[in-house]
């Protein structure tokens, strides 16, 4: 459905000390608040063609985090599924660039009426729900030193509903039509 990319969305300046950098200086990756991967995180989005809560996944090969379709149309409740298919995809690469990929149409909260061109921050679930991503920078200086920082990282998606020009010409191709008796 959707694809953005924001270049150089993370910088971090870390400081080695007298050590200087290591080998591989600085990684990033996308956790949850405590700097960890997602696992069935609950998150705000919903899936538009089912009304299924979404859940965070971090995939184990690329480090991207996966928002999965669950199960449950609730706010405040819905399963997750290991299994769910796939709604949207977030990367982050080692110089910051940040990837986003949307599968499957999503809305905010099942119990509103969404204008079609509103804006959605990607948050937990639950009713007062917090930043779900967060970008986890570990840097390691040239002895093998490490030091860590998780930081939220704000993720919008805006819809951008169907309009149609004004003054508009529609035309009906009626050529396909069989043939018999049709009166205009």
């Amino acid at each position: 459905i959707g694809f953005a990319e924001h270049d150089g969305a993370v910088s971090v300046t870390p400081h080695y000390g007298a050590d200087g950098p290591g080998a591989n200086a600085t990684a990033l990756s996308l956790t949850n608040a405590a700097g960890h991967g997602f696992f069935e995180q609950t998150t705000n989005f919903f899936d538009t063609l089912t009304g299924n809560r979404i859940f965070l996944y971090t995939d184990p090969t690329s480090g991207i985090a996966l928002g999965k379709v669950g199960t449950g149309t609730a706010l405040n409740a819905g399963s997750a599924n290991d299994n769910g298919a796939v709604a949207f995809a977030v990367g982050i690469d080692g110089s910051g660039d940040l990837s986003f990929v949307q599968y499957r149409a999503l809305k905010d909260n099942p119990s509103t009426t969404n204008d079609p061109n509103d804006t959605v921050t990607l948050q937990t679930g639950g009713a007062n729900g917090t930043n779900a991503v967060y970008v986890t920078a570990i840097s390691t200086d040239a002895d093998g030193n490490q030091a860590a920082t998780t930081t939220g990282l704000v993720i919008r998606v805006a819809d951008d509903g169907p309009t149609t020009p004004a003054g508009a010409t529609l035309a009906v191709d009626e050529h396909n039509l069989a043939s018999g008796d049709i009166t205009d």
